[in-house]
């Protein structure tokens, strides 16, 4: 496509969830994202609905991937490498 690879919905959720693992603040979840902040928190509220993600509260306002997002990311990986890995872009 002249207009370069758009990434699907699931392979956004999944770069803002990796970036999570540790926890992450908003700023770090739109770098690694490439997205805007109402783009993102759009994810993330979606995300959290879901139980994938936690809003972790602190000195600073923090977000973290759950257990269940960590089994969302496992299934993933298996479905890329069903599919023969990097098919899913």
């Amino acid at each position: 496509s002249p207009y370069g690879r758009r990434r699907d919905k699931i392979r956004i959720m999944v770069d803002i969830l990796l970036e999570a693992l540790e926890g992450a603040n908003k700023t770090r979840l739109v770098y690694r994202s490439n997205l805007n902040f109402s783009s993102l928190e759009e994810y993330v509220k979606f995300l959290v609905s879901r139980g994938l993600m936690e809003v972790v509260e602190g000195r600073e306002r923090c977000y973290k991937t759950t257990e269940k997002g960590v089994e969302f990311l496992k299934t993933y990986k298996k479905l890329e490498e069903m599919l023969g890995g990097g098919i899913i872009e």
